[in-house]
């Protein structure tokens, strides 16, 4: 983040900034957010984007981990898990405690440190390829085609506890040609060419010969994480 938005001159200067609900924080910012409720119109009737994330990660689908080492300074890896037992839901049908993992790919690995406020802040840096898994499930189109670039400078914040990882923050960004380059054609019919799209979405690393297109977008998750063993 440059600033704290209204200046049209500048690309990552113009939106205005995101607040984070955990900790206050100003300047996470999150321009991909932008189109989930457009995502969520082309779901269908009654689906959403955070409803697909949360049917797979329950189906077992969709696991990632954040296997931690240390206190302070604070040690971290994104992994993606594969169950080693039939996977257990709570009551609430997320994800029970005390499950074991077997990690199947390690996605990122990094150092941080505890905040003032306590809350570990961690950056992994680029992850080693594209997170489709993450991508939403809109029919006809392969997944892969709608989340083609791999997440930079990706840095995670989250409280941790005897219950788990609370108020957890994974942001990163994207760049427009890693995600022009890996699209098909057919992404987005009748919206436009993916470039002018994701252009009009970016926020970050401006342009030196035109600061008001800027050539990556940022993006923010939040999430929780139950204790688990990872084999």
């Amino acid at each position: 983040d440059a600033g704290e938005g209204g200046d049209a001159g500048r690309c990552d200067r113009a939106p205005a900034d995101f607040v984070s609900p955990n900790d206050g924080t100003v300047g996470v910012d999150n321009a991909m957010q932008q189109v989930v409720g457009t995502i969520d119109g082309l779901l269908g009737v009654g689906q959403t984007y955070a409803g697909q994330l949360a049917a797979r990660i329950a189906a077992g689908d969709l696991l990632l981990g954040i296997e931690l080492r240390g206190t302070d300074p604070v040690g971290a890896a994104l992994v993606v898990l594969a169950p080693s037992d039939p996977i257990a839901l709570g009551a609430d049908g997320r994800l029970a405690p005390g499950q074991r993992f077997e990690v199947v790919e390690r996605l990122g690995d990094g150092a941080g440190a505890l905040g003032e406020d306590g809350r570990a802040r961690v950056a992994l840096g680029d992850l080693r390829r594209p997170l489709d898994e993450l991508a939403p499930a809109i029919e006809p189109t392969d997944p892969a085609d709608l989340w083609p670039a791999p997440f930079r400078e990706v840095e995670l914040r989250f409280d941790e506890g005897v219950a788990g990882l609370t108020g957890g923050e994974l942001g990163a960004l994207v760049t427009v040609d890693e995600m022009v380059g890996g699209m098909s054609p057919l992404t987005t019919p009748g919206v436009g060419h993916p470039r002018e799209v994701l252009e009009d979405l970016a926020d970050l690393r401006p342009s030196a010969a035109d600061p008001t297109v800027c050539a990556a977008i940022s993006l923010g998750f939040a999430f929780e994480a139950v204790p688990a063993s990872f084999e």
